[in-house]
């Protein structure tokens, strides 16, 4: 694992830090129950928790130190095409040449097409899966 790290290291870091683009997804339940509580010493908790738990988000988003750079949420889980059409529509038009986008290896990140169907217009290329850099 440290090997892996120490390459991964290796391929990003002569890119200037303007340039790193972040993207990563997290999910939430809208009903967002507690699942504990607070009660006096020796007492216990009661309390009443919603019926309809809620709709499940999945959240999108891509973040550079200049901020947050696209975002979108999706009620239900996300998957390839939703991810492919955020990095075409909301991300690619916010991106620079010089842009290195990171991301982890999530398995909505690994589709094939997401070089050749999203970024041919920034001359850009996929790294272990897990990295896009644009062409200086």
């Amino acid at each position: 694992m440290q090997k892996l790290r120490e390459e991964y290291w290796e391929k990003i870091r002569d890119v200037r830090a303007e340039d790193l683009v972040f993207v990563d997804e997290s999910g939430s339940n809208l009903g967002m129950t507690r699942l504990y509580g607070r009660a006096e010493k020796g007492q216990r908790v009661y309390d009443s928790v919603p019926l309809n738990r809620g709709k499940n988000v999945t959240i999108i988003g891509a973040i550079a130190l200049k901020g947050l750079l696209a975002f979108i949420n999706v009620f239900g889980a996300a998957n390839g095409l939703i991810f492919e059409a955020f990095i075409a529509t909301l991300l690619v038009p916010n991106l620079w040449k010089g842009a290195c986008v990171l991301m982890d290896n999530a398995s909505i990140h690994q589709k094939e097409t997401l070089e050749p169907m999203a970024l041919p217009n920034l001359s850009c290329k996929i790294k272990k899966k897990q990295t896009i850099i644009a062409d200086q």
